[in-house]
């Protein structure tokens, strides 16, 4: 993407966004610390910072924001920025201040002058200091668990503030810092001290779902992090000296039953699954299963927890499968086939054996089972369709293939082609027919990847003629084929959203659409158009305007 022609690259309705943040003066700050790397803070509901580094002939190498949008890659405030970039570059004017590099500034001075900047930087600041200790001081194991614990707190304090709440803008740096105490777990080779390191940033994140934002999941991020490297923890201890396994193991235990995971289960069962990387040993087996027993005793209706008793199975599953016999664990998944997991895995054991009707009649009473859950039928009838192909039962596989396509998947218009006893122009105009006549978007979708599957271009056209905001998707495939009738609908397009039209960002983008108008039709056509919306719409000053612009 070039700085000169990115709006080619970018949703209209972005650009237009930032335009209007570049017009109303809304990138404040700018700054240089590279040749070709700027630096920008743009002034909105909150303020955000925005990196661009440009490549020879203002090639855009790298881009980002620290803004919350994640609709696309590129954000409003970039946008502003790029505009604010090529004002720069047409009026010669050179708004960046060029910043020295830290690292060449330093390498200037003295060991004493540095040690002299680190001590006043830490004068006034407690978490500065204990970072710089933690990281590179070589203390006792009790030390450095104190001392991590001094840093996590002295972060929290950093970021909470007197409102007690960390705002989305300062997640990302909070999650960050946490994550360099993490980091500290990773670099220690004493296997305690790095699960105590690791456990303590878990528990503090999790506490952090309750006072931070994290709409961009930096926090959920951070707590997987930290279950990983528990799992690293607890794998490489797992040659280790007894002892120190079973530590380990009642440690993770002993975690899992921490409060902060009430209402967490998912991050539960993922602690409790790293406990089977200590099955071997026959007491911590049975430990880590007396504990799921016990978990699974809780009565509970609840919904979520019939999801948290389903992943505790998965575990003894699990344990069952390796330590067990065949039959315990064929006897164990026919006990709770009214869990969706275990019935997917006993269907698939059948079909791998080629134990097909079984699979067959295990599918239909998963579909009466669940017949209120619209993707769990789905998977049954996948999974039964499977075995109806195993068996060569092709009758049935046509009328199950053709209930899967109807529900919405199209792949299996391939697989009903093949399957069909009619001519094949016969089979595609009948089923063609069919789609259309059905209501609801999910057909109209249906019906196009029909149409466009088949390249059957005519009623391609036909279907745009009905619907001519598609338009746009199906011009370059219409447009050789039938030149006057793609123009014709373009413009009746045009003409629609132009009535629709009230605000100047609406009017950039029936102008953007024109410019693209000019591409099928040609300037002639694209001129007689705009002069007709000229006329029609001469007591719309802005529209007028952006018009003129074209």
């Amino acid at each position: 993407m070039n700085l000169h022609n990115f709006e080619k690259s970018i949703n209209q309705v972005i650009i237009d966004r930032g335009y209007d943040y570049y017009l109303n003066g809304h990138v404040t700050e700018t700054s240089s610390n590279g040749i070709d790397e700027y630096h920008f803070l743009v002034e909105g509901s909150e303020d955000y910072n925005v990196i661009v580094t440009l490549g020879s002939n203002d090639d855009i190498l790298f881009s980002q924001c620290d803004c919350p949008f994640d609709f696309g890659p590129i954000c409003k405030h970039q946008v502003a920025v790029y505009f604010e970039l090529i004002d720069s570059t047409k009026t010669n004017s050179n708004v960046m201040t060029h910043q020295p590099k830290l690292k060449d500034v330093l390498n200037d001075l003295s060991k004493e002058e540095l040690i002299t900047i680190i001590e006043e930087i830490t004068e006034d600041d407690s978490l500065i200091t204990n970072k710089l200790i933690l990281k590179y001081a070589n203390g006792r194991e009790t030390q450095d668990t104190s001392q991590c614990r001094r840093v996590i707190q002295a972060i929290v304090n950093k970021y909470t503030g007197r409102q007690g709440f960390i705002p989305y803008k300062d997640t990302a740096n909070f999650a960050h810092e946490l994550g360099v105490v993490l980091d500290k777990a990773d670099a220690t080779d004493q296997i305690s001290l790095s699960f105590d390191i690791a456990s303590l940033v878990l528990i503090e994140a999790m506490e952090a779902f309750q006072y931070a934002d994290d709409s961009d999941g930096t926090i959920g991020g951070l707590v997987n992090q930290a279950i990983n490297q528990i799992e690293e923890i607890a794998i490489s201890c797992k040659f280790a000296d007894v002892g120190l396994q079973r530590e380990i193991f009642d440690n993770i235990i002993h975690l899992s039953e921490h409060a902060v995971f009430n209402g967490w289960d998912d991050f539960k069962i993922d602690l409790l699954n790293i406990g089977i990387v200590f099955a071997d040993t026959e007491a911590l087996r049975n430990k880590l299963t007396e504990v799921i027993k016990t978990n699974l005793n809780e009565k509970t209706d609840d919904d979520h927890k019939k999801y948290l008793k389903e992943a505790l199975l998965t575990i003894l599953l699990d344990l069952v499968q390796k330590y067990g016999t065949a039959e315990e664990a064929n006897q164990f998944l026919q006990s709770h086939l009214h869990y969706p997991s275990f019935r997917k895995k006993l269907i698939e054991q059948y079909l791998q054996k080629n134990k097909f009707e079984k699979a067959i009649a295990l599918a239909i009473d998963g579909e009466k089972q669940d017949q209120k859950y619209a993707g769990l039928v789905q998977d049954w009838k996948e999974l039964r369709y499977k075995a109806y192909k195993g068996l060569y039962w092709k009758e049935e596989q046509e009328k199950l293939a053709k209930e899967l396509l109807l529900d919405g998947n199209f792949e299996y218009y391939w697989e009903l082609k093949d399957l069909t006893k009619k001519e094949t122009n016969e089979f595609y105009l009948e089923l063609k027919k069919e789609i259309k006549e059905m209501n609801g978007w999910h057909m109209s979708l249906l019906y196009q990847q029909l149409i466009e599957a088949e390249n059957d271009f005519e009623a391609i056209l036909d279907y745009v003629k009905e619907h001519p905001s598609n338009i746009e998707k199906y011009k370059n495939i219409l447009s050789s084929k039938f030149p006057e009738q793609v123009i014709e609908v373009y413009a009746q397009y045009i003409e629609m959203e132009a009535e629709m039209a009230s605000n100047r960002k609406a009017y950039r983008r029936i102008c953007y659409k024109l410019k693209d108008y000019k591409k099928v039709a040609g300037g002639e056509k694209q001129e007689e158009l705009k002069n007709k919306l000229r006329a029609l719409y001469i007591r719309r000053p802005a529209f007028i305007d952006e018009l003129g612009e074209i």
